[in-house]
């Protein structure tokens, strides 16, 4: 590729990294990017990643590590840019919405739909986020102004094929400031022109569609699998009948045990204990111990047995819930736009001001 005016040269934008380690730290960020989201640790214990960010004009791209570990995510996408996920290495799982995604996909996450995103065994992704401009720019020059919605409102879109392999290939060398690579040496303009249209490609000459009958069976699965999540989430301070949600779905028991198994990872059991152990973590975290006491708190949340709540709360946060009881909570991260950032229609967060606790930011 030539390099010249048209695409622009000089310096390239700075990337600033993160060291994240634990899941508090992973919903912050999250919530700096726009993502209404929350994650459930499916082992609290492993959880640490990386990030790395980098600032272009018209994109923002995130590249987010998280090495053995697994969790739920559940939210929404930001409401205002336009985010495509792109896998760059996948332990032994990474679903989306039910569906299965290698490492040779891209995925279009629909803003105006709820999503959930389950990672079995770490992941290696990075996320771009495209303005409202780019957007146009990409989607209208690959499938037309009116293409996606004519898929009848799918919350997500796979793609795959050269095009996107080419993608994963240079921001690969983007984040590792690849001297050999043909991005080397272009600007923000230069980059964000050039990644801008190798999205154009990938998303034209991508192959977008399942077979009906298999898309059918993704959906009826994930519908089941959501009702379930729903009424758990109203019961989520109560243990859990799986004859009684089986009931009141309308479905067996088997069959809600496989959609529910092959839409989030776990069982219907495993996730509602983790969604409760969650809230009560949420809970010790946020309580005064001289008002209430980690008792109240199990009760709150459905566990009786006191001795069998410390166990597994230690299984899984890798602490008593004693120890966290009162813990003194501090901004994981401070996070201010310069003047000129805010000026040039900047997309993503500022690399941290100050990081607590102190080992949270990673320099350079």
């Amino acid at each position: 590729m030539q390099k010249g005016t048209l695409l622009g040269t000089g310096p390239a934008p700075p990337i600033f990294r993160l060291r994240l380690e634990n899941i508090d730290q992973a919903n912050e960020l999250s919530r700096l990017e726009g993502w209404d989201i929350r994650f459930l640790p499916l082992d609290a214990r492993n959880f640490s990643g990386q990030y790395a960010g980098l600032d272009l004009p018209g994109l923002y791209l995130a590249q987010k590590t998280y090495r053995d570990c697994s969790f739920h995510v559940a939210g929404s996408a930001p409401k205002t840019l336009l985010p495509m996920v792109l896998p760059m290495k996948i332990g032994r799982s990474f679903r989306c919405q039910g569906q299965r995604v290698t490492d040779r996909n891209l995925v279009l996450v629909d803003r105006a739909r709820d999503i959930d995103l389950t990672i079995e065994g770490g992941i290696e992704a990075t996320v771009i986020y495209l303005s409202e401009e780019t957007r146009q720019a990409v989607l209208h020059s690959a499938l037309g102004p009116h293409a996606l919605a004519a898929r009848g409102g799918e919350a997500l879109h796979l793609m795959k094929g050269p095009g996107v392999a080419l993608l994963k290939t240079r921001v690969s060398e983007l984040f590792r400031s690849d001297p050999g690579s043909p991005l080397s040496g272009l600007g923000a303009q230069g980059l964000s022109r050039y990644l801008t249209s190798l999205l154009v490609t990938a998303v034209c000459a991508s192959d977008r569609d399942l077979p009906e009958a298999q898309a059918r069976t993704i959906e009826q699965k994930a519908r089941h699998a959501r009702r379930a999540r729903d009424v758990m989430e109203a019961r989520r301070h109560e243990p859990l009948v799986l004859t009684d949600l089986g009931a009141a779905l309308g479905v067996s028991v088997r069959t809600l045990q496989y959609a529910f198994q092959d839409y989030f990872g776990v069982s219907p059991g495993r996730y509602h204990t983790l969604r409760r152990l969650a809230g009560a973590h949420s809970e010790l975290k946020r309580a005064d111990p001289s008002q209430t006491s980690v008792t109240d708190i199990a009760t709150h949340w459905g566990f009786y047995h006191l001795g069998r709540f410390s166990r597994a709360y230690d299984s899984h946060f890798g602490r008593l819930p004693s120890q966290t009881l009162g813990q003194k909570q501090t901004r994981l991260f401070r996070v201010q736009r310069a003047p000129a950032a805010r000026k040039s229609g900047s997309l993503g967060p500022r690399a941290p001001k100050t990081a607590a606790p102190r080992s949270a930011a990673e320099k350079g």
